[in-house]
């Protein structure tokens, strides 16, 4: 049987939700009710709605988070594209996004989870002559399984299992997922 996930995947799982859960603030905390504010023994149901509606959360990581983003976007990223490909600075991504809403979306995800996959598809020989390439990204939760090795002495990349959630294919209960198997670039010396 082919292995689903990487064997720290819950972990890191767990860890994503909590996460989302901050960035996203004090209703959607209040809403999780005991898993972030434990009823105290003795407490009524009655008693500890009234408790946790109470309650506040301030929210510094938002707050933080979007701060960062803005500090390193404050200024226009200089982008020299090749002529090729100049077409995806106002279409880089899968969805149709600039480049700099993909840049923008790249750090917001980086900087408040540690992890983001974008993957480069690249038109296939025969496609249509103004064929520009475009970006599809996997959010943290989307990269199931990840294999790294030594390649020249180096941590590499060299296997990567991604979840796709394609809306636009028919729900057929099956979950898809990308398997992308990366050589290692051998240095020759």
């Amino acid at each position: 049987m082919t292995k689903i996930q990487h064997r720290t995947y819950q972990e890191h799982r767990a860890a994503y939700n909590k996460i989302r859960d901050c960035i996203a603030g004090e209703d959607r905390l209040k809403g999780q009710g005991e898993i972030y504010l434990p009823r105290p023994d003795g407490m009524s149901t009655r008693q500890y709605t009234r408790y946790l509606m109470g309650t506040s959360f301030y929210a510094v990581a938002e707050r933080t988070l979007r701060g960062m983003v803005g500090a390193v976007t404050r200024n226009e990223a200089i982008l020299e594209l090749p002529p090729l490909i100049e077409p995806m600075r106002d279409a880089a991504s899968f969805e149709g996004n600039s480049l700099a809403v993909l840049v923008e979306d790249t750090l917001r995800e980086v900087m408040s989870l540690g992890r983001y996959a974008l993957v480069l598809d690249y038109p296939q020989e025969g496609a249509a002559p103004a064929s520009a390439p475009f970006i599809s990204s996997f959010n943290a939760e989307s990269i199931l399984d990840w294999k790294e090795q030594l390649v020249d002495g180096k941590q590499r990349l060299t296997y990567l299992r991604l979840h796709e959630d394609n809306e636009d294919l028919e729900d057929s209960g099956v979950e898809q997922h990308l398997l992308l198997t990366l050589e290692p670039a051998y240095t020759i010396r």
